[in-house]
């Protein structure tokens, strides 16, 4: 999250015990059966039976903790493959094959489960959603550079300098403002996040997103992703302009203008912290080793490139750290393991955002820091 001085291996994350929605855990190891010893893919099998996909995730998960079905390979088009494992062949032919699970004794004859075979591997899910935010990055600060170059900053825009007609761009295509958010654009405390002061700005930006979003939509899954990003880039946008409605300059009194993605970018990074606290069990040896070095090296570059000399802009440390810690609440409140149902997530998630919004309107309306803004804004 930038304030600029205006001139003016991926995995989804574990369900619970007792899946909420999608076929039961028992018919699910029989569908799996009937393709053995081929791999079952659950992408066909929702297209063959008519159901959504996301309810597979459930059932699969109580079936890879009883350690009767084990990930196999990921193959292009099909998706991630799973197998039975000798428990669950021998499961199959039983009335209720969870009873055999956790600790019930397996029929006569049976193999016992592996003791060093660890806890099954999450289920590995190729990223959508995260590159298609990328994506949109790239292409609104294209925009942003083809409208800039017409009104003749190109170079500036690029640089991230604050030429007034630099910064009458940023404002066009969404960046944020005081006096602007006093007259009722509202929406920009979202279009911020997709507009990004100069080239270092996106680069750092795009790279943290670019590491990170596949892991955190892998773990928490797409629709909960998107509302992490979501809920923590208008937490960051609504934390940021409530405290900063003013540039901190020793001159005349100048806006804040408010982009870049970092208050989402930080939520993303939280609930990547949140799924490791809360599941690091689930995972290999040595893999959330890995996933925390490129936890530091993400947030170590994103400070970086943010301080880096020639950009014109101030770091809004306040933006990320509500951003973060917005990101952390969605995904603890998301969290399938614990929540007694989506509607009440949802109006949980609601609520909080209800909040935020209040609380902004609230702060720019009686704060003695917006009170310059409030005077102008009257005057248009």
């Amino acid at each position: 999250m930038a304030n600029m001085e205006s001139s003016s291996p991926p995995v989804s994350s574990p369900p619970s015990a007792v899946p909420s929605s999608g076929p039961p855990a028992e018919e699910l190891l029989r569908a799996i059966s009937t393709v053995a010893p081929q791999l079952w893919f659950p992408l066909r099998h929702a297209q063959l039976t008519g159901l959504p996909r996301d309810s597979l995730d459930e059932p699969l998960w109580v079936l890879q903790r009883a350690g009767m079905v084990q990930v196999a390979d990921w193959i292009a088009g099909l998706g991630q493959g799973f197998q039975l494992t000798r428990a669950g062949e021998k499961a199959v032919a039983h009335p209720d094959p969870l009873s055999l699970a956790d600790g019930a004794k397996l029929p006569l004859g049976a193999d016992e489960p592996d003791a060093d075979a660890g806890p099954p591997a999450p289920v590995l899910r190729p990223a959508i959603v995260s590159p298609a935010i990328l994506a949109v990055n790239l292409l609104w600060f294209a925009v942003g550079v083809l409208l800039a170059w017409k009104a003749g900053v190109g170079v500036e825009f690029l640089k991230g300098e604050a030429h007034p007609a630099s910064t009458q761009t940023l404002v066009g295509i969404g960046a944020l403002k005081g006096t602007l958010l006093l007259q009722g654009e509202w929406w920009r405390l979202l279009t911020c996040c997709f507009v990004h002061v100069g080239l270092f700005h996106l680069f750092g930006n795009m790279l943290m997103l670019g590491i990170l979003g596949p892991v955190s939509e892998g773990l928490w899954g797409r629709r909960r992703f998107a509302l992490i990003y979501s809920v923590a880039g208008l937490a960051g946008s609504c934390i940021a302009m409530a405290l900063h409605p003013l540039a901190d300059t020793h001159g005349p009194i100048r806006e804040t203008l408010l982009a870049g993605a970092s208050g989402a970018l930080w939520g993303v990074l939280f609930s990547v912290i949140v799924w490791l606290i809360r599941y690091k069990a689930e995972l290999p040896d040595g893999v959330a080793k890995e996933w925390g070095r490129k936890l530091l090296f993400a947030v170590f570059l994103n400070l970086m490139l943010s301080f880096a000399p020639g950009i014109d802009s101030q770091v809004s440390l306040e933006g990320h750290l509500g951003g973060g810690f917005a990101g952390a609440a969605t995904a603890f409140w998301l969290d399938r393991h614990w929540r007694p149902s989506r509607w009440l997530s949802l109006l949980g998630i609601a609520l909080f955002l209800a909040g935020l919004l209040g609380g902004l309107h609230l702060y720019s309306r009686y704060s003695d820091e917006w009170k310059p803004l409030r005077q102008s804004a009257s005057q248009r």
